[in-house]
């Protein structure tokens, strides 16, 4: 059976995962700007990105799809 490799492919995974970073990196600068310096962003930790801020934590998860990709769990047969 001769492999393409497509089925490895991974691009879309890069740019969802810079996506991630990018929205972080939003997020800092938004704390950063509002004077408060009790925070903390992760990404990667507990969800996509997680914001500390005093006691408290808010979890994100980004969802980013390719036009046309259907987002389920169902299998074409």
């Amino acid at each position: 059976m001769a492999d393409t490799g497509e089925q490895y492919e991974a691009s879309a995974s890069a740019l969802g995962y810079l996506f991630q970073f990018a929205k972080a990196l939003h997020i800092c600068i938004e704390q950063w700007m509002s004077g408060d310096m009790d925070w903390s962003v992760a990404v990667e930790a507990a969800d996509d990105i997680e914001i500390h801020r005093g006691p408290d934590t808010r979890l994100i998860q980004l969802k980013q799809r390719a036009e046309g990709v259907r987002m389920t769990d169902l299998t074409k047969s």
